[in-house]
């Protein structure tokens, strides 16, 4: 499909699972509900696509372009991000876990409840993006900056935070001593 035009095909609800995908223009399309599990989409044109509930696990993003993309409940689960432009993307509701955000672009998106569990966001630009009831637990934010975000009950419990910048973080959640202390239990042998 790399070569294909897809210029105003309907998509929503494909199934495209371990798609060869890379620097496909797919801009402004309908994709909501579709499956591209393991889909190769490095460098892809996302930009103004709809993406409600479509599934990207395990796919490579790597480079890809999801500016204005809207996308609530979208599954980025192990899904690579990484140098990924995500500006302006409306993905509330969004699930990160164990994804691959490294030096990704976040200026001004809307990740309200997204889940970033155990995920990796080296030098991620979260400015200005509404991050209210997010949740980083166990994530690496390294290196990453939170300026001018809305951060109100945003989770950070156990997080790597080596080098990162918040311009504030009064309304955000830190470590949850009894969570730490539930995650380590161990049964008696």
């Amino acid at each position: 499909l790399t070569e294909a035009n897809l210029t105003g095909v309907t998509l929503n609800m494909a199934v495209l699972v371990g798609a060869k995908l890379a620097q496909v223009d797919l801009s402004g399309l309908d994709l909501s509900q579709s499956n591209f599990t393991d889909a190769d989409m490095r460098q892809v044109k996302l930009s103004g696509c709809t993406l409600d509930r479509t599934n990207f696990k395990g796919a490579d993003l790597s480079g890809a372009d999801l500016s204005r993309a809207d996308g609530p409940n979208a599954l980025f689960v192990e899904a690579k991000l990484v140098t990924a432009n995500l500006d302006g993307a409306e993905l509330r509701q969004a699930l990160f876990l164990d994804a691959d955000l490294t030096h990704a672009r976040c200026h001004g998106t809307q990740l309200e409840q997204a889940v970033f569990h155990r995920a990796t966001c080296h030098g991620v630009q979260f400015d200005g993006a509404a991050l209210k009831y997010a949740d980083f637990s166990h994530a690496d934010i390294s290196r990453s900056v939170f300026v001018g975000c809305g951060l109100f009950r945003a989770k950070f419990h156990q997080t790597v935070e080596e080098g990162t910048h918040f311009d504030s973080r009064v309304t955000a959640l830190g470590d949850d001593p009894a969570l730490a202390e539930a995650e380590s239990w161990q049964p008696d042998p």
